[in-house]
């Protein structure tokens, strides 16, 4: 495990399992936003499209954390679409789900999984949870329910996302919003940026910021979280697709913890720094 600045950043045996969940979530934006122009592309070739490739992403360890960890994960996806309005898919990235557009509308759903509060250690992976969550309870982990609705304009969109846990000691829901503008600088260039916030139920807070009286320590204040603002955070996303069949993504993303979890003694680190790359073959 390697260090930079008061960062660590290293690979584990398991570590691309330790926060899936921060990968999920950002290259699920991501792909859902850039994927549609993908699509759309592919669409006109075949029923079907499926894609291969690899993410890596710098993420922290948890929501919070002031460390960094760098990982791997596959990107693996299929795609069977429905004339020219609807397509299921299935995927590492994306989960499992379904889309139906109407002119420069589209609404879908997806089934997906996040975490506990220890990512990977949760499910007893392996036994190398941060300092800072040692003597914490974690609910395990949960497959996920998220609908969406989101505009399909040249220039610009809007998105909006509703998360909900399924597991009944996990069952916290987060709704997010996110507008952005888009630009094709060349036709195999473009870039994406905007703004998002995302707002928490008292489930969800409690589970991943609150701290009850059997988990304090010296270090550890009791601490009650209740819903409001999760984050809000600026972002940026490059794609190059210099063939038809391969395509690059560069994400940048900072975002700012809610003000009221920030009091929580598991925050290390109010704003957060995620960077991703993905690439992916298409046919």
């Amino acid at each position: 495990m390697a260090r930079v600045g008061n960062c660590k950043i290293g690979m584990r045996p398991d570590g691309h399992h330790q926060r899936c969940e921060r990968l999920v979530v950002n290259i699920l934006l991501a792909l859902c936003c850039f994927g549609l122009s993908v699509s759309s592309v592919q669409a006109a070739k075949s029923a079907w499209q499926f894609s291969a490739g690899v993410a890596t992403q710098t993420t922290p360890l948890y929501q919070g954390s002031d460390q960094q960890e760098l990982f791997l994960l596959p990107a693996i996806s299929a795609v069977r679409h429905w004339g020219e309005h609807g397509r299921f898919f299935a995927g590492s990235l994306e989960g499992v789900g379904v889309e139906a557009t109407w002119s420069q509308l589209a609404m879908g759903a997806a089934v997906g999984y996040r975490y506990g509060l220890k990512g990977a250690d949760s499910l007893g992976l392996w036994r190398d949870a941060p300092d800072e969550l040692q003597g914490m309870t974690d609910p395990g982990a949960t497959a996920t329910l998220k609908p969406y609705l989101t505009t399909l304009f040249p220039h610009w969109n809007a998105r909006v996302e509703y998360e909900q846990g399924l597991a009944s000691d996990n069952q916290g829901a987060v709704l997010s919003l996110q507008l952005s503008a888009n630009l094709i600088t060349q036709q195999n260039w473009r870039w994406q940026s905007g703004v998002q916030a995302s707002w928490a139920n008292d489930r969800y807070m409690e589970t991943y910021f609150s701290v009850d009286s059997a988990e304090t320590r010296a270090d550890r204040r009791r601490f009650q979280a209740q819903s409001g603002v999760l984050h809000v955070g600026v972002f940026s996303r490059w794609q190059y697709q210099p063939q038809p069949q391969r395509l690059w993504q560069f994400s940048v993303a900072l975002q700012q913890l809610g003000d009221a979890i920030s009091k929580s003694d598991l925050v290390k680190e109010q704003q957060q720094i995620e960077l991703g790359l993905v690439y992916l073959w298409l046919f």
